[in-house]
């Protein structure tokens, strides 16, 4: 008991002194937010603590509904990464909530927001706003509100692009790809030339000098990550074209998956499986698992969800958990049949972080319930 309440006070924080209450900063990138009329554009939900250590939020942000889609909700790489609820989208709003059991201090993204324009409804001027329900919590054990600042952003929508790029191996701008070496092309007009630039930020543009090769280019881009390659004719600074190549290379990261007998988890006190995967960038799309037995050797995978309820309740087989992130990366963690405990560790930590997930919903729920009955 003493072990387990060392660890949930370290992660909790909780006996942890409050920081001094600077105002942590909420705001959206890019700003503005440009959406052309034959694609999508993505912008961030970016935290800034001040100083302070926070480890859990809920994010919400409201936005014209006749005029913008939200297509998805990434939370890959995010600094707030256990997820008590997934993301909801509605006609007119987003929730986003999440944490960090050891708490954050620093600048980072909570979530990635894929934004298409809707239609012939667009309205000028539109913004996508923070709302004054938006909770961000200290690290201090009491679930105390940070003081937040918030900072939205400006929609722009803008005519399709002028030059028509397309690409073979990355076709489509929404998709992350595990390939690192894109290949894009656009049509020549005749005595024109053309500059581009590749890089991280949506907002440059090339200059006038004029680049080679021209019509068909191979990318090599050395890191993960999000690259716009913007493409102009040199001379007209406004026949400009954006293309978005999305890279995660790396497999989703090494997680724990622990198989555990509880009676007040599941009724007929069954064997389960309990993992929590997370990828530093795409994020996880689905988690399969297969138990291997010694009749059936050939993995059988189902999609699956974490508590997974064990086919085999007398632990003869091998069992196999796969995560696949949303560049097809996978990681296989494999536990052997009839586990024995590694005292306790696995258990503790399955254990400790639905506990986790618990308390940061019922802390933001409590802490919404109270700010209504005060303004009541």
């Amino acid at each position: 008991m003493k072990l387990l309440f060392l660890i949930i006070t370290a992660v909790l924080g909780i006996g942890v002194t409050a920081q001094a209450a600077n105002a942590a900063q909420l705001f959206l990138y890019p700003d503005p937010i440009e959406i052309p009329e034959d694609s999508s554009a993505i912008v961030e939900v970016r935290l800034d603590t001040e100083g302070q250590s926070v480890n859990a939020a809920e994010v919400l942000l409201r936005f014209p509904s006749g005029s913008v889609t939200i297509r998805e909700v990434l939370t890959g790489g995010s600094v707030l990464p256990i997820a008590p609820e997934p993301p909801f989208v509605g006609t007119d709003t987003v929730k986003i909530s999440g944490g960090a059991p050891s708490g954050f201090n620093g600048g980072g993204t909570i979530a990635r927001l894929e934004i298409a324009g809707r239609g012939s409804s667009r309205v000028p001027g539109a913004r996508i706003d923070f709302e004054e329900t938006t909770r961000v919590l200290l690290n201090d054990g009491k679930a105390t509100p940070a003081r937040v600042t918030f900072r939205s952003a400006q929609i722009q929508f803008l005519p399709a692009g002028a030059i028509a790029i397309t690409s073979s191996t990355h076709q489509d701008q929404s998709q992350w790809y595990n390939s690192k070496t894109p290949v894009l092309h656009w049509e020549l007009k005749e005595g024109v030339s053309y500059s581009y630039r590749i890089s991280r930020d949506p907002t440059l543009l090339p200059d006038d000098t004029p680049d080679t090769p021209i019509g068909n280019i191979k990318l090599e881009l050395g890191d993960d990550g999000m690259y716009y390659f913007t493409l102009k004719e040199i001379g007209r600074s406004d026949t400009v074209s954006r293309f978005r190549t999305m890279i995660d290379s790396q497999p989703p990261e090494v997680f724990e998956v622990a198989v555990i007998k509880n009676k007040n988890v599941f009724d007929g006190d069954l064997w389960y499986a309990a993992f929590i995967p997370s990828d530093s960038l795409s994020g996880i799309m689905r988690t399969e698992a297969a138990e291997i037995s010694r009749k059936n050797k050939e993995p059988r995978w189902v999609e699956v969800a974490s508590p997974y309820i064990l086919r085999d309740q007398e632990r003869a087989s091998q069992l196999i958990i796969r995560a696949i992130d949303r560049a097809g990366n996978t990681r296989e963690i494999v536990v052997a049949s009839q586990q024995k405990s590694r005292a306790g560790q696995q258990i503790l930590l399955a254990a400790l972080l639905f506990t986790i997930a618990i308390v940061i919903v019922q802390r933001l729920r409590s802490r919404r319930e109270h700010a209504i009955i005060e303004k009541e």
